[in-house]
């Protein structure tokens, strides 16, 4: 099992962290990935446009039989 864990900061996320936390992973649509995981602190909060991509990417992942676990964690 080869897991790919994008963090998030806590505070506000917009497209361009969110994009910036997808570079500093390892590439979730590797051939070897079999787990994504997303890492959200409690006071992460995510802005409108990037929640459209985070669920996009969720459901582009799963289509390709990836196992997709989006986590909120305590900082």
């Amino acid at each position: 099992m080869i897991k790919s864990k994008i963090a998030f900061d806590e505070g506000w996320v917009d497209s361009q962290s969110f994009e910036s936390s997808l570079r500093n992973a390892l590439d979730p649509h590797g051939t070897n990935v079999t787990h994504v995981v997303f890492e959200m602190p409690i006071g992460c909060r995510i802005m409108v446009d990037t929640g459209i991509r985070l669920l996009s990417l969720a459901n582009q992942l799963r289509y390709r039989n990836k196992h997709v676990t989006l986590v909120p964690i305590n900082v």
